[in-house]
C-alpha cells in the first residue's frame, strides 16, 4: 500500500507535497504520485490525486499534527464523495470532495492539516469491504467500521441491502482449537484441543446473513418473516442451498461440494456472480478463530465467562442484559426481541443482528441467535488434520479429509436462541444433514479468503 500526502497551509491555498512512500515505488505496485488540496466554497475541500500502476483501492485520511482526525469525521457521515473508498481501474487524475461543514462540524481547518491518499493493491485491500446487494459489482472499501457512511447501526442498509465484511488478522498466529475435558465442556468428545496456525487472513461477515440480504441475492423468500424479521438472521437454510444444487441426487450434490465451484444458482454462486467477490462458507477453524477473538474456549468473544448470568432452563424470567454477546436460552429478554412475551422459552425467537455486544474482532452474534454452517465434514478427532489444504485454503478442517466421511453431513457452530449457554461456546460442534438440516435456528455467515 502506497500513500502520498499533502498539507493545507492556509484555508484556501495549495499545500506543499509530503511523501510518505518510498521515492521509487515498485513498478508493479499502485502508487499515488501527487496530491493537491484546495478548500472551495461552503467548506468543501477538493483533493486531487494522480494514480499510477492501477488498478488500486484508494482511501483517504485527514491528519492534523500527524494525527488522524478519525474515520467518523472524514467519511462516517457520508460526506466524502468522488474516486475514493473504491477500486480505481485506470491510471489518471481523480478528485475527492470532503464536505467539512457536514462531516466535521464546529471545527475550523487549522493550518497544517493534510490529506493522505493511499493506494492499496487489490490483493491486500483495507480492513472493511462493503458489497451493495442492490447494484451489481458495487463494492466499497474502508479502513475501519467507523468510516462506514451513515454509521453501522444508524444506516439500516448494512443489515438489509449491504454486506459488511471485516478482515480477521489470523496469519501465522498459533492458537488452541477445541477444548479440554473439564466438566461442562467437550462432553461429546468432539472438541479435542490441538494447536492450529492459519495461513491466511480472511474477511468475515460482521453480522449473520439476514433475511433481507438473502432475498436481495436470490429473490427468494427465505422463510416466513417473523415480526420485524428483515434484520433478523436468515434461518431454515439447508447446507445444500448454500453452494450446491439442492434438487437432485447425492452425486449431483457432490459435484458442487467444496473445493469444487459452487452451483450457479446456490447462495454462494449467486453472491459471487452479483458482487464479483469470492464469497465462501467458512471452515470450522476460520469460524472458531474469529469467534474466540483471541480469548479462550470458556469465554464469550468479549472475554466474559460463558456462564455469565446463565441459569438452567426452568421457566424463569431473566433480566435484560445487553452486554452479553448473544441471544441464547438464558438471555432472550433483550431489545432485539419484539415478541410480546419476554420470558425465557422457545416461544421467543432470534434477535435482530447486532442486538448484543460485539466480540473482540468487532463481529456480532457469534454466540447464539442462529447456529452457523461451516464447510467441514463431521470428523470426531480433528487433531491429525492439516493446518491448510492443497488448495491453500486456511482451515485445519475436516472438509478436506474426504475419505470415509459422509458427504451428506456438515458441522454447524455457535449455538442458537434455543441453546443453553454451554452450547454457544466457541468450541461447541453440532452435526447436521445437508438436505434436511435447515431449522429455525440454523443460518450462515459468509467469508472471503485473502490470497
Amino acid at each position: 500500500m502506497k500513500s502520498y500526502c499533502m498539507t493545507l497551509t492556509v484555508a484556501t491555498a495549495l499545500a506543499a507535497l509530503c511523501a510518505t512512500a518510498e521515492e521509487s515505488p515498485a513498478i508493479t505496485e499502485p502508487s499515488i504520485v501527487s496530491v493537491d488540496m484546495k478548500q472551495g466554497a461552503r467548506r468543501v475541500v477538493n483533493i486531487t490525486y494522480k494514480l499510477e500502476n492501477a488498478p488500486a483501492i484508494v482511501t483517504l485520511d485527514i491528519q492534523t499534527n500527524g494525527v488522524s482526525i478519525g474515520d467518523a469525521n472524514i467519511s462516517g457521515g457520508g460526506y466524502l464523495t468522488g474516486e475514493v473508498n473504491k477500486l480505481v481501474k485506470e491510471d489518471g487524475i481523480y478528485v475527492i470532495k470532503w464536505d467539512v461543514a457536514s462531516a466535521w462540524p464546529d471545527h475550523d481547518i487549522p493550518s497544517g492539516v493534510r490529506a493522505v491518499v493511499s493506494a492499496w493493491s487489490v490483493d491486500t485491500p483495507p480492513d472493511v469491504i462493503v458489497a451493495d446487494l442492490t447494484s451489481k459489482s458495487n463494492v466499497n472499501y474502508y479502513t475501519s467500521i467507523d468510516a462506514l457512511p451513515g454509521g453501522l447501526f444508524a444506516n439500516e442498509a448494512y443489515r438489509k441491502t449491504k454486506l459488511v465484511m471485516k478482515r480477521i488478522p489470523a496469519t501465522g498466529i498459533p492458537w488452541t482449537m477445541g477444548s479440554v475435558n473439564d466438566p461442562g465442556r467437550n462432553t461429546t468428545g468432539y472438541e479435542k484441543a490441538h494447536t492450529v496456525t492459519l495461513t491466511n487472513d480472511y474477511y468475515m461477515g460482521v453480522f449473520e446473513l439476514t433475511q433481507s440480504q438473502f432475498y436481495c441475492l436470490t429473490s427468494r423468500d427465505p422463510n416466513k418473516l417473523k415480526k420485524d424479521g428483515h434484520m433478523r438472521p436468515l434461518e431454515n437454510i439447508r447446507y445444500v442451498q448454500l453452494r450446491q444444487n439442492h434438487v437432485g441426487n447425492s452425486a449431483a450434490q457432490n459435484a458442487y461440494a467444496y473445493p469444487n465451484e459452487p452451483y450457479k444458482d446456490s447462495l454462494i454462486g449467486l453472491s459471487r456472480a452479483f458482487t464479483g467477490l469470492m464469497f465462501e462458507v467458512p471452515s470450522e477453524a476460520q469460524w472458531e478463530f474469529a469467534c474466540r477473538a483471541l480469548n479462550g474456549d470458556a469465554r464469550w468473544g468479549n472475554g466474559a465467562s460463558c456462564s455469565t448470568n446463565y441459569v438452567s432452563n426452568g421457566g424463569e424470567t431473566y433480566t435484560v442484559d445487553e452486554n452479553l454477546p448473544g441471544r441464547y436460552l438464558g438471555n432472550q429478554a433483550t431489545p432485539g426481541n419484539t415478541e410480546a412475551n419476554d420470558s425465557v422459552g422457545v416461544e421467543n425467537c432470534t434477535a435482530e443482528v447486532g442486538s448484543y455486544e460485539c466480540n473482540g474482532f468487532g463481529l456480532y452474534d457469534m454466540h447464539g441467535n442462529v447456529s452457523e454452517w461451516t464447510l467441514d465434514y463431521p470428523v470426531k478427532d480433528r487433531t491429525s488434520l492439516p493446518d491448510c489444504d492443497a488448495h491453500g485454503a486456511p482451515n485445519a478442517n475436516g472438509a478436506l479429509d474426504l475419505m470415509g466421511n459422509s458427504l451428506t453431513t456438515r458441522v454447524a457452530r455457535g449455538g442458537s436462541w434455543k441453546a443453553e449457554a454451554i452450547e454457544c461456546r466457541s468450541a461447541y460442534r453440532i452435526y447436521l444433514p445437508t438436505q434436511t438440516g435447515g431449522k429455525d435456528e440454523i443460518g450462515v455467515r459468509l467469508v472471503i479468503n485473502v490470497k
